[in-house]
């Protein structure tokens, strides 16, 4: 009887929390939520979210299913058939149906405390200290901020209510664009071919960064690009949305022109977040490092 309610309340979630174009593109590779719950290892006490770029409908014709569970559990059950790929979060399992991958992945709770209180100890100072989250404590963050809940929704929601996702977004924004400037710090000064990489390095971050600070978090390349184009669309920000294929191909224009354009975008960054009502935490967290801007310019111009 047990079970059985587990699997009715998760098949009434996925079909009622999913978006409906995800929804169809799933049932057209012949994936219902029966397929996928008969491949979770769940306990009570759960939280199974779906998550990924299915459940935001950013979904390609590629893109995995995603599954996180969140247990107070530390070993799960391997089939044969799965392939692994553990992290100091846990075990993140790939299964093959027919012509899709099913990841699914088993975080357990208490990583999942560590990292919010880390945050919000950093956050919360006066002067605030700036998180160094990578991107695999990104991708967890905004995957159970924004992930749907299948098992566990009251559990959920009152993990949810814990992750500051402001601080999230501040951090995320201020750490790219000091790696932003970082890299272009050092393109003044390598070898031209060297220079060359790491301007490509820092206009990638840079455009990160100002996807990061509309508050969609974003950490690979991976939706970068129509995530920025969308955010200048929307923002009537005609001048950065006809640069953004120039600071991502930046490779492409010579040293000097690619590293004044990414000069100017750094500074025009940092002006927009001045502007912004909603930035004073990332301002805090980056003043530091907003130092070297004049000094850059100046080797730069010379």
């Amino acid at each position: 009887m047990v079970a059985l309610k587990f699997r009715e309340e998760f098949e009434k979630n996925y079909n009622t929390y999913l978006p409906k174009s995800s929804l169809a593109a799933l049932q057209k590779k012949s994936i219902e939520a029966n397929v996928i719950y008969d491949r979770i290892n769940h306990k009570a006490g759960d939280i199974v979210l779906f998550t990924g770029s299915y459940s935001t409908g950013e979904h390609n014709p590629t893109s995995d299913v995603d599954i996180l569970i969140l247990s107070n559990e530390s070993e799960h059950e391997r089939r044969i058939t799965e392939l692994n790929h553990p992290s100091i979060f846990g075990d993140s399992f790939d299964i093959r149906y027919k012509e899709t991958d099913l990841n699914i992945e088993y975080i357990k709770l208490p990583d999942v405390f560590k990292l919010l209180s880390i945050v919000n100890t950093a956050t919360n100072l006066y002067q605030p200290d700036l998180p160094n989250l990578q991107g695999l404590e990104l991708r967890l963050a905004v995957r159970i901020y924004n992930g749907i809940p299948l098992l566990g929704e009251k559990d959920y929601i009152s993990i949810k209510k814990n992750i500051n996702i402001a601080s999230f977004t501040s951090s995320a924004t201020a750490l790219s664009l000091v790696m932003a400037i970082s890299y272009f710090e050092d393109s003044l000064y390598l070898s031209e071919i060297d220079s060359r990489l790491i301007l490509s390095n820092a206009a990638f971050c840079l455009v990160m960064s100002y996807v990061n600070s509309s508050g969609n978090i974003t950490y690979s390349v991976k939706n970068l690009r129509g995530r920025a184009i969308s955010l200048f669309q929307n923002n009537k920000n005609y001048y950065m949305l006809n640069n953004v294929d120039s600071l991502l191909f930046v490779s492409d224009v010579s040293l000097p022109v690619g590293q004044k354009l990414v000069i100017d975008m750094i500074i025009r960054l940092i002006e927009l977040l001045q502007k912004s009502e909603y930035h004073d935490l990332t301002l805090k967290m980056l003043a530091p490092y907003l130092q070297k801007i004049p000094n850059l310019l100046n080797t730069h111009r010379a």
